[in-house]
């Protein structure tokens, strides 16, 4: 991970979830412990608490991506950047009104403004991808670090 990828994730982020109504994520990113790792900053729309979260910078399938780190198991997840206003972390939102019950719905951050008003439509492209594909079996324990190389391989050929 280069400090120029890191670069491209840090500052403010809203979060669209996608399949379920709720509340926005509305996230600040910032650099943190050197070269691999980030803070964020995390609370609801309309909300007065702010939580605190730490990500580990990497690649996946040669872009851009962090891995959240935290003790509570339904608040881990593989983000990665779609572009330069855009990323996804696939089975995110987990719906906190539910007690993280049920099923858990992939999440589109948009930088704050003219981002947002196609955060949908980037989501609706990127599940298309193998490379969706791939990141959703290695979140959910269904591929082997061998597969998910085996996807990264035919996305970078197609």
């Amino acid at each position: 991970m280069t400090e120029q990828h890191k670069q491209r994730f840090l500052g403010p982020w809203v979060g669209e979830t996608q399949g379920c109504e709720m509340p926005a994520h509305l996230w600040s990113i910032r650099d943190q412990y050197g070269m691999s790792h980030v803070t964020i900053d995390t609370t609801w729309e309309g909300a007065s608490g702010v939580g605190g979260l730490l990500a580990l910078l990497r690649d996946f399938e040669g872009q851009p991506a962090f891995w959240l780190e935290s003790y509570k198991p339904h608040a881990t997840g593989l983000a990665l950047l779609l572009d330069a206003s855009h990323f996804v972390i696939p089975d995110w939102d987990t719906n906190d009104t539910r007690g993280h019950l049920g099923p858990s719905f992939d999440v589109i951050f948009s930088r704050p403004g003219v981002a947002e008003l196609n955060a949908r439509d980037v989501w609706r492209r990127f599940v298309k991808t193998t490379t969706y594909t791939a990141m959703v079996r290695h979140i959910r324990g269904l591929a082997t670090a061998t597969e998910v190389q085996k996807a990264e391989r035919a996305t970078l050929t197609t």
